[in-house]
């Protein structure tokens, strides 16, 4: 036991020596980091798609990078599977874009900046206007292997798998490319496959015209965009395919049909997003191979304008100052330029009272209206393409009042002249509701009865601190109410435009055999249910209405109409089923109700297998004639009975009816038969089978074949 005991506390005490300088190293890497303050800034993450990571050479241990943070000499940058980056380095012209599963390593030379192109894709190109170049004018260079690629302000792609050459394609400006003492000029007119130690220069045979990489191209909201592929024709032994998707790994899978390569274009409907696309040149001669561009990256983005965020559309805004301002407010939902904010007394936006450029990152601007009215307002701004097309908001109307008292509210339910039933009021209410004041801490409620003209009104007063508001407890009779906006210094605005509503005590519709519980049974093979009513010669009835539900659902199906005092439909399945049922005149308002019916639909049963007479043995003994005789009981309700006699086979021997509760058998064959009895009911059903009797036939029988007298045969 003390041996165990020993084992146990050195194990224990190693495990927590492990433990503890795994803590220490972790947290001194993590450290290590987080502290660049010997490293000389280089780059700036500008933007990001999920989680991009970084590390020094020197560690193993990777972190997460966040938007605008700064990168530094000696750090290597990855994307993963499902990630993007957009780079952007200090004092250069550049931005570097990663695409997913890249890597890279920020390093620096005499007088440059370097970037180790590691593996993946990245396409580098001109900043617009975002930073310009600085005094010391540095220069980014980029290294696969040993050779140097000079951006010179170019704009490229390089593509690069774990293992082999890196391909390079310049889309403008010229690339110059070092290698063993070596130059090498690339421009859009070739491209490069760099290796280790050495480079080839290709010629481009399929020459792109349209739409250039990288471009941003705008379609309407949630629909394709049709685009204009084309290219410098070549000759008439190929033909052209357009292949595209959403990502470089699958871009492929999608393919247009095949159109002659003289033709120069091919037009196709997108989807907004990410596109990938190439051409591809199909030999007409299956011996010669065909031909690839490169591969090309645009995004499809919706045009979207500014959302507007206040005034709201149809807002209401009160001031007692008129020198006070209103804050019109705003949100980008996509990148635009040229911003301007415009405000009118019309929706057309003619001779706006303010027309006023804004800044790109401006979200709000201060505005003062100094006289009542209705106003409209948008903010609109100019996409980054060659036609800077004018993108605009929605136009929010609002209105504007400078009044000691609050405009009058603007009551919306229930409509003017609604109808509501007592019953119904009396279990829910009836909810009254208006649109709400700006500027209002409450709300006061009138409720009055209408009179004769010239008395008195007794009017009901409610305090509400917004809408709607639920009103109960009133008499049948015809109402009208208002409300009137309370603002924080207790003044009321006048009442607003009144709308009436009446609570009717309706007539009730008797059903035939009462409104209590029933049980009705039905004959058909389907379920159905058959009720009726009483016809009320007061009441002027145009059509019966009558929804059903079961008892286990929680509301009722459509309304169904009919002209008759009754109805007979088939339902689903027996059940326990609600009914509800009213009459309407010929404005098809309802004039009179019934109490809900609850019906317990059954199929009326069968009537029951005839039970045999007492004195009938087990086996019945035919006389031999073959005559038999069979007594049963009577059975309340049968109309008929039918009796079957069954061979040893199962088929029917014999098959009579009779309306009485006996029958005779004759011409029985010798030989062994069953007999079976069922009642009919008066609705032609053939009820449920009597026991089976055995019948048994004797071989001598009486029955003789007839003979034949004075036959002569010649």
């Amino acid at each position: 036991m003390g041996r165990n005991v020993k084992r146990l506390l050195i194990a224990f005490t190693v495990s927590c020596a492990c433990y503890a300088a795994t803590v220490y190293w972790y947290q001194r890497n993590t450290y290590s980091l987080s502290s660049n303050s010997d490293s000389k800034p280089i780059a700036r993450l500008q933007y990001l798609v999920n989680d991009v990571q970084r590390k020094p050479i020197a560690r193993v241990i990777w972190e997460n990078i966040s938007k605008n943070e700064t990168l530094f000499i000696g750090e290597t940058i990855r994307t993963a599977s499902n990630s993007e980056a957009t780079i952007s380095f200090l004092g250069t012209n550049t931005l570097v874009e990663l695409e997913p599963d890249t890597m890279i390593a920020l390093e620096e030379g005499q007088g440059t900046f370097a970037l180790n192109f590691l593996k993946g894709n990245m396409f580098l190109r001109k900043k617009e206007n975002l930073e310009q170049l600085d005094s010391a004018g540095q220069q980014l260079v980029v290294k696969v292997g040993n050779n140097k690629v000079n951006i010179n302000n170019a704009e490229m792609s390089l593509s690069k798998k774990a293992k082999g050459a890196v391909d390079l394609q310049v889309y403008s400006g010229q690339a110059q490319i070092d290698s063993q003492g070596q130059s090498i000029t690339l421009d859009k007119s070739s491209v490069g496959k760099i290796k280790e130690n050495s480079v080839e220069k290709n010629k481009v045979l399929i020459e792109v015209l349209n739409p250039q990489a990288n471009n941003n191209l705008y379609s309407e909201p949630g629909v394709k965009k049709n685009i204009e592929f084309s290219w410098k024709p070549i000759t008439e032994e190929y033909n052209m395919q357009l292949r595209w998707g959403n990502n470089r790994k699958t871009f492929n899978k999608q393919v247009s049909e095949l159109v002659p390569a003289k033709n120069g274009k091919i037009t196709q409907g997108v989807i907004p997003g990410k596109l990938y696309w190439q051409l591809v040149a199909v030999p007409l001669d299956k011996s010669k191979e065909t031909i690839k561009s490169a591969i090309y990256k645009n995004n499809i983005i919706p045009k979207k304008g500014p959302l507007l965020l206040s005034p709201r559309s149809k807002e209401q805004l009160t001031f007692k100052n008129p020198n006070e301002v209103i804050s019109f407010e705003w949100t980008h939902r996509m990148e635009l330029k040229q911003f301007k904010i415009e405000i009118s007394e019309n929706p057309n936006f003619q001779k706006p009272i303010l027309s006023q450029n804004l800044n790109v990152s401006e979200t709000q601007f201060l505005f003062n209206i100094p006289k009542d009215g209705k106003y409209f307002w948008r903010v609109i701004g100019r996409l980054n393409n060659d036609n800077q097309e004018v993108i605009s908001s929605q136009i929010n109307e609002f209105t504007v009042y400078y009044k000691q008292n609050l405009p009058a509210p603007e009551l919306i339910s229930p409509e003017n002249g609604m109808q509501i039933t007592e019953d119904k009021f009396k279990n829910s209410g009836l909810l009254l509701s208006w649109n709400p004041v700006k500027g209002a801490e409450s709300y006061k409620i009138l409720i009055w009865k209408k009179t004769i003209q010239g008395d008195t009104p007794d009017v009901q007063t409610f305090n509400v601190a917004n809408s709607p508001f639920r009103i109960k407890d009133l008499e049948p009779g015809l109402f009208a109410w208002s409300t009137v906006a309370i603002d924080k210094d207790g003044q009321e605005s006048n009442p607003g435009k009144q709308l009436s509503f009446s609570i009717i005590n309706l007539p009730e519709i008797s059903w035939v055999n009462g409104s209590e519980p029933s049980e009705y049974f039905y004959f058909t093979g389907k379920p159905s249910l058959l009720l009726k009513w009483e016809k009320d010669a007061k009441i002027s009835v145009e059509l019966w209405r009558y929804r059903l539900k079961t008892s286990s659902e929680e509301s009722f199906g459509n309304w169904k109409t009919t002209k008759h005092s009754g109805f007979n439909e088939y339902i689903p399945s027996d059940g326990v089923y609600i009914v509800e049922l009213e009459a309407l005149d010929k404005a098809n308002k309802v004039v009179a109700k019934a109490k809900r019916k609850t019906v317990d639909v059954k199929q009326k049963p069968l009537l029951p297998g005839p039970q045999f007479a007492k004195e009938i043995p087990d086996v019945l003994l035919s006389n031999k004639r073959g005559q038999l005789d069979v007594r049963w009981e009577n059975i309340q309700g049968a109309q008929k009975y039918k009796i079957q006699v069954m061979d040893q086979r199962g088929r029917i021997y014999k098959s009579q009816e009779t309306d009485r509760n006996i029958a005779s058998l004759s011409n029985l064959k010798p030989g062994n038969y069953t007999l079976t009895i069922k009642a009919v009911d008066e609705y032609k059903r053939t009820g449920e089978s009597s026991e089976i009797k055995k019948i048994m036939v004797p071989k001598k029988s009486s029955i003789r074949a007839p003979k034949l007298k004075k036959v002569k045969v010649k």
